[in-house]
């Protein structure tokens, strides 16, 4: 499942609550039998996740939740001059999306 934020939209909770449900829908028509078995989601500490109508919408789909915590002192730390990113820049929305797909089917 793929879902694109409207430009210029914030993911609000019932935005993710709405997603919750349609990853529900997703799974019970692509794969039968999966929600029987129980669906974990994996989950970082963005704000949004945490509020209580993403976690009722989590809850009433039957998913079960894995957290992560804030700090993992096993990771090792990553020196600033290590990291360099480069980002695309594209014209429209439509282009991003279009990267997207591509990779997705690849």
């Amino acid at each position: 499942m793929v879902d694109y934020l409207p430009s210029m939209k914030t993911i609000i909770g019932q935005y993710y609550a709405k997603i919750m449900f349609k990853s529900y829908d997703v799974i019970s028509q692509k794969r039968r039998g999966k929600l029987s078995l129980s669906v974990w989601f994996l989950h970082d500490n963005v704000l949004v996740r945490k509020l209580l109508v993403a976690q009722r919408a989590v809850s009433d789909c039957g998913f079960l939740q894995l957290n992560h915590t804030a700090y993992s002192p096993d990771l090792a730390p990553v020196q600033k001059s290590e990291i360099s990113f480069s980002w695309p820049r594209f014209a429209d929305d439509e282009s991003p999306k279009a990267v997207a797909e591509v990779w997705f089917e690849g």
